[in-house]
């Protein structure tokens, strides 16, 4: 089958990273997230941008088997990230990555809209950190978190 054109959706936490495509409800892969034995996420947070790239590069090509210029990319990420962070990451995969379209989402709000809710209470339990976080149509509140 042909994905040209889809949307991939990557989900990386500190313990794994999920690769699928938008639309499907499950991943098409789930695996450890190290690259070369060494852990770039720690906490939720890429602690090894130069290794963190060439992992995710290899992850769609490998194992999603496709070329990042031919599909948008909608990256997961852990509310309150940090400007500085997003800004970086936007780079490494316009420029890093050559993705045409490239969008990132609160986790948070993500698992509520797969419910189809767009309010709520969801708490995250991950390898790294836990949250609870407060989504008001659509949107993560800070100032709750």
């Amino acid at each position: 089958m042909n994905y040209a054109g889809e949307v991939v959706v990557l989900d990386s936490g500190s313990h794994s990273t999920k690769l699928g495509f938008s639309g499907e409800s499950l991943p098409r892969i789930v695996i450890p997230t190290r690259y070369h034995g060494r852990r770039p996420i720690v906490g939720g947070r890429i602690d090894l941008w130069d290794r963190v790239q060439e992992m995710w590069l290899e992850m769609l090509r490998r194992d999603l088997s496709v070329e990042p210029g031919d599909h948008a990319v909608l990256l997961t990420e852990s509310p309150g990230e940090e400007a500085c962070d997003r800004e970086r990451k936007a780079e490494l995969f316009f420029e890093g990555l050559d993705v045409p379209r490239f969008s990132l989402a609160t986790q948070s709000v993500l698992s509520l809209y797969a419910d189809g809710m767009t309010s709520g209470i969801v708490v995250d339990v991950g390898e790294g950190h836990s949250t609870v976080v407060p989504v008001l149509q659509g949107v993560a509140i800070p100032s709750a978190i």
